[in-house]
């Protein structure tokens, strides 16, 4: 079974907050769910996209607690690439986090490898 841990707004349900990527990524993680695949919805408080300290911080916690989550800064991105492949880790540089562990900067998370794809976090 193909597995996707989603953070999301935790507001992204809110009608009263209507938003046409919201209404996107539920409609992808439906779609994705409706395929079969095991979706983990991880709902997250801020004032997205510019949280404050303590709600990156939130963030860092959630993102902490995922399982294999490879990040990167932009800057870094720019100056080595991103991987398309898992196989193009080799040619990059990696720091471990430990459970539990939080990054110095929370707001340096920008990408995400799953299941062979890049993606935004």
């Amino acid at each position: 079974m193909k597995r996707l841990h989603a953070v999301l707004p935790d507001d992204i349900d809110d009608p009263a907050a209507p938003s046409g990527g919201n209404t996107y990524d539920r409609r992808v993680l439906d779609g994705l769910a409706g395929l079969g695949w095991e979706v983990t919805e991880h709902a997250v408080r801020g004032g997205w996209p510019r949280p404050s300290p303590a709600e990156r911080t939130a963030l860092a916690g959630v993102l902490g607690a995922l399982p294999a989550v490879l990040c990167a800064t932009p800057q870094y991105l720019q100056q080595r690439g991103t991987p398309a492949r898992p196989e193009d880790l080799r040619q990059h540089d990696r720091r471990a986090f430990s459970r539990g562990e939080r990054p110095e900067q929370p707001d340096d998370f920008v990408a995400r490898l799953d299941g062979g794809q890049v993606i935004g976090c």
